[in-house]
């Protein structure tokens, strides 16, 4: 899931939208550190092209969603989990340390 924020905090005005599959709980398939994944944003072209490349080499491979604008939003099997601003969570990311020593 950092992964995912970080992306999008790098590129200001992009969100996701995630509906994660899976048969583990969204906890585990999220924050889970069990097993090296790496995070891919492509074009849905290109995502026609890695998919079969990622199968040919025993590499599991698997869309979770799309780039949307300015939003995050996260779903697990249709129930929405997450639906927020990329802007404030940017910010709650950003300056959180910087509350916790003003409190």
């Amino acid at each position: 899931m950092l992964a995912l924020l970080e992306k999008c905090f790098l590129s200001p005005g992009l969100g996701f939208q995630i509906d994660l599959d899976t048969d583990l709980r969204p906890d585990l398939f999220l924050f889970s550190e069990s097993q090296s994944r790496a995070l891919v944003t492509c074009s849905s072209e290109a995502l026609d092209e890695l998919l079969p490349h990622a199968r040919r080499f025993g590499v599991p491979c698997y869309k979770i969603g799309e780039v949307i604008p300015e939003k995050l939003q996260l779903s697990a099997r249709g129930k929405l989990l997450i639906d927020m601003e990329a802007a404030g969570a940017q910010a709650a990311w950003r300056d959180s340390l910087e509350n916790v020593f003003k409190a």
